[in-house]
């Protein structure tokens, strides 16, 4: 089985008291996830998450949440060959206008953390999303 590796971005912003994500659909394979990609040669994982996230929408990283990254990995097929993929996100405030990027990204849009469960398409996501939930209720508790 061959393994390929990504690193993205949680773009977070806080409306009011509410905070929100911002979610891509990929034009490749038609999935509601967030801004991924793969490192570039010589790059680091939180430098290939930061470049592929204003590729990718346009918007800038202001501050990471934390320094340890959100992990999601699954298995696909790209063909007839299983696929072991791992991606590295990092929790991250970000500012700017979404300017997509039209070969990778057919629609974007943001969520209330609630409403960002259902759309996600895949059950990985879904689970990933989730520890980035408890994650915010820490930062809004004082606990982190």
């Amino acid at each position: 089985m061959r393994e390929v590796e990504s690193f993205g971005i949680i773009p977070l912003r806080k409306e009011g008291e509410q905070w929100q994500v911002l979610m891509v659909c990929h034009r490749k394979g038609g999935h509601w996830a967030f801004p991924k990609g793969r490192a570039e040669e010589g790059e680091f994982p939180q430098e290939s998450a930061v470049r592929e996230l204003k590729e990718e929408t346009g918007l800038e990283v202001v501050q990471l949440l934390r320094s340890e990254p959100f992990i999601e990995r699954y298995v696909y097929s790209h063909g007839k060959e299983a696929v072991q993929k791992k991606v590295t996100y990092f929790a991250a405030l970000v500012k700017g206008t979404l300017r997509l990027q039209a070969e990778e990204v057919a629609e974007a849009s943001w969520y209330s953390l609630s409403a960002a469960q259902d759309a996600l398409t895949f059950p990985e996501a879904r689970r990933l999303h989730h520890q980035v939930v408890d994650f915010i209720a820490g930062l809004a508790n004082g606990s982190i």
